[in-house]
């Protein structure tokens, strides 16, 4: 099986990310990318689950919408905000 690759940039499951607007201190692990138009969605998601011990660790608590969050330290986020570490 062909891992998936974002069209945005060129990240992929498995690598570490940034959020453009928390920096470095943010850091998780994409664990999917999810494709534009799925659940109503228009633009590539990715499924996140952000790191133990880091500054951001419960991003998902109170950040992101029911909608996007599958816990407190898992959810989606667009592929825009997110960069490799």
């Amino acid at each position: 099986m062909q891992k998936k690759i974002s069209k945005i940039r060129g990240l992929a499951a498995g690598d570490l990310v940034y959020h453009a607007l928390y920096g470095k201190d943010w850091v998780g692990i994409l664990v999917e990318i999810r494709s534009p138009d799925i659940d109503g969605e228009s633009r590539e998601m990715g499924l996140v689950r952000m790191q133990p011990g880091t500054k951001h660790c419960l991003f998902f608590a109170k950040k992101v919408s029911k909608k996007n969050r599958i816990n407190d330290t898992m959810g989606y986020i667009a592929m825009n905000w997110l960069f490799k570490l």
